[in-house]
């Protein structure tokens, strides 16, 4: 029964954004178009099939959090914002110890499959992993699209203060957010323990050559650095340039721009000849 309390009460990623959107405000005027109810309650809809897949993934976060080479797990993409489909996946984030990578993602990759959340509809991605020695996005990946996957990311495991460690390093996201608030606080990096690292180098090493090897022969690496793994078999920020940039979405803005363009003052009319 305690068990089930904890599943329901998703204090490990709690959903607490308002829902304040056209629909409610719809609903509120008592708005009879039947375009903004039907979104209203897709809206609610996702948001119980995003919590219906967090309610599956608590036992796999809390084995993670017991894992001692991963120091960060935050959860990304659609499920953050309460906004998945049936079939998707729950996209994760994960930052481990100094050196200790590839371990961290094997033992991620492990218990995945021993708690059955690897496969199905109700499926973690495992898309994202960094070292904690390096925080940084990089330089050609700093764009509004990734800043905002960034602050809409919901930390679930934050040891040591990771979280606002990561968020210190990747202070470029006010660039495009300038009016976000950002909570920085210290952290402490534990990582850097020689003999620690030196007991758990060959296995590290080890297991970077398998996994390398598997991740090239699957083409899954968007990115492949020795501190940092981006592993998408699609890059959906490639797709919505693609999309912004078709020829019906240019067309219907330029519609929609000439639509709502005021029309010019005689005066105004008499100057331009």
């Amino acid at each position: 029964d305690n068990l089930n309390k904890q599943l329901l009460s998703f204090d490990f990623c709690p959903l607490n954004f308002p829902l304040y959107t056209l629909p409610q405000y719809a609903k509120k005027f008592q708005i009879r178009n039947s375009k903004f109810e039907n979104l209203f309650d897709l809206t609610l809809q996702r948001r119980t099939i995003t919590q219906n897949k967090l309610t599956s993934m608590y036992r796999y976060i809390e084995v993670l959090r017991k894992i001692p080479f991963i120091r960060f797990v935050g959860i990304t993409g659609s499920a953050s914002m309460g906004n998945c489909k049936p079939d998707d996946d729950a996209d994760i984030f994960i930052i481990t110890r100094k050196n200790c990578l590839f371990i961290g993602r094997f033992f991620a990759i492990l218990f995945s499959y021993i708690f059955n959340v690897r496969k199905g509809r109700n499926s973690v991605c495992l898309n994202l992993f960094f070292d904690e020695y390096n925080l940084v996005i990089p330089k050609h990946k700093q764009t509004p699209y990734v800043a905002h996957e960034v602050l809409q990311m919901k930390p679930v495991v934050n040891k040591n203060n990771m979280y606002e460690g990561f968020i210190e390093e990747n202070k470029w996201v006010r660039k495009f957010y300038p009016n976000v608030t950002l909570s920085i606080r210290s952290h402490s990096r534990v990582g850097g323990n020689p003999s620690y690292n030196f007991l758990f180098f060959p296995f590290e090493l080890l297991l970077k050559m398998l996994q390398l090897a598997i991740i090239r022969r699957n083409k899954t690496g968007l990115i492949i650095s020795p501190t940092q793994l981006w592993l998408f078999r699609r890059d959906f920020e490639k797709k919505i340039h693609v999309i912004a940039r078709s020829p019906e979405l240019v067309k219907g803005r330029r519609s929609n721009l000439n639509a709502y363009r005021l029309p010019r003052s005689p005066a105004m009319r008499d100057r331009s000849q």
